[in-house]
């Protein structure tokens, strides 16, 4: 989970089984296991691990496995490396890419 994430009990309204998985789970457990692993709203922000065991899930996504980031923001994050690919993180938003500009 992150910071404020409601995001577990929506999907188990859905109908899904959901682990919350522990610091000793994301350094030793056994991530095949799952078909699916969400990390929170800022869950790379308020999970330290997370940064830590980086490797970890990268290796889990080359295995075949779904690892989704749902958002992170820049304050206090560590890493640049949250995905396997480089991403580049700001505070810009685009919320309708066809929308005029108010400069």
């Amino acid at each position: 989970m992150g910071a404020g994430d409601d995001v577990p009990s929506a999907i188990r309204q859905m109908g899904y089984s959901v682990t919350l998985l522990s610091d000793d789970e994301l350094a030793e457990g056994n991530l095949d296991q799952y078909d699916v692993i969400v990390a929170g709203v800022r869950a790379y922000n308020a999970r330290p691990k997370l940064r830590v065991h980086q490797q970890r899930f990268m290796d889990y996504v080359k295995r075949g496995g779904t690892y989704i980031v749902q958002y992170v923001t820049a304050q206090r994050i560590e890493s640049e490396n949250i995905g396997p690919y480089p991403l580049n993180i700001s505070r810009d938003r685009v919320a309708e890419e066809d929308a005029q500009s108010h400069s």
